[in-house]
């Protein structure tokens, strides 16, 4: 699988998504890679890069997100995280 975390000069920050939020004690919605990257790109519009990756086998568990913006520019890693 083709990793979508890159290493190279540019500027190049991972997200954490907070879709789910809140102790329920309901089950997560189950969400597709295809839902959050439209989630992303709605929320990110001026991102050069996105990527969205299921890591979970599947199942819809855990994602690998990534997002490249000019938005995160001078930020600190904590601080990219919204």
């Amino acid at each position: 699988m083709k990793r979508i975390f890159h290493r190279n000069t540019q500027r190049y920050t991972s997200l954490l998504s907070r879709m789910w939020s809140g102790n329920s004690g309901q089950s997560a919605p189950k969400y597709t890679e295809e839902d959050l990257k439209r989630y992303l790109t709605e929320r990110f519009p001026k991102a050069e890069e996105i990527g969205v990756a299921d890591i979970s086998g599947g199942c819809g568990a855990m994602f690998e997100i990534f997002v490249k913006s000019q938005e995160f520019k001078g930020l600190s890693q904590l601080n990219n995280i919204d």
